[in-house]
């Protein structure tokens, strides 16, 4: 009797840790803010640093809510629903890349990153790698990265393998199922997923495995 007690445990367990891990469970949110008031930013476009010191009270809406003064700072938080992999790697102007994450995020814990972006003037893109499974390809690129971060075909490695990702798991661009960022309507978003939405300016993602969130900003 105990022996088919513990076989139905067992086999319990294993269930709860496969949806746990299954494409519909995996759910996450993106956040990007400024970083002295918290304001979110639009990420669904190209962010722009501006050379004032301060964003004029005047400047419209749009173009408020994507830019950012001279001397501002911007964070980016994360947070899953279940026990994810996150990759986030930042590829600028001069062709080198900085690794800020390469590890695995605890269900229900914000993970916040506070980028420097490159001297070099121009665009810097930032890939946030989000999968419910380890990216073993992209990890190793990543350990040879560690030990020659100057070494331009080992940038150049982990920066193909990112799109390689992006290519394969995006081949149509922005992900069809996710909250809009303004909160207010939500397009093929799965019947599990909470009703209740995100915080206002925060994109939340679920009904995939894996995900490739770019982020660009032009200074």
């Amino acid at each position: 009797m105990k022996k088919i007690c513990f076989v139905s445990v067992l086999c319990l367990a294993v269930m709860a840790n496969l949806y746990a891990q299954s494409p519909d469970a995996f759910t996450w949110d993106l956040r990007l803010e400024k970083k002295t008031s918290g304001i979110p930013l639009d990420f669904n476009q190209t962010i722009e640093k501006l050379e004032v010191a301060v964003i004029p009270p005047d400047t419209p809406p749009d173009t408020a809510n994507r830019s950012l003064a001279r001397d501002e700072d911007f964070t980016i938080k994360v947070k899953p629903q279940a026990n994810t992999y996150c990759y986030i790697i930042q590829y600028g102007p001069d062709r080198k890349v900085t690794l800020y994450y390469d590890a695995q995020i605890n269900a229900g814990t914000e993970k916040a990153f506070e980028p420097v972006l490159t001297g070099s003037a121009g665009i810097d893109t930032f890939y946030i790698i989000m999968s419910s499974k380890r990216e073993t390809k992209l990890e190793n690129v990543i350990k040879a990265y560690r030990r020659s971060p100057n070494v331009r075909q080992v940038n150049s490695n982990v920066y193909y393998e990112a799109l390689a990702i992006q290519k394969a798991d995006e081949p149509l661009g922005e992900p069809p199922q996710r909250f809009t960022i303004s909160g207010g309507t939500s397009r093929g978003t799965p019947a599990n997923v909470p009703s209740d939405n995100p915080p206002s300016g925060t994109a939340r993602y679920s009904g995939r495995g894996r995900y490739v969130r770019t982020i660009s900003v032009k200074h």
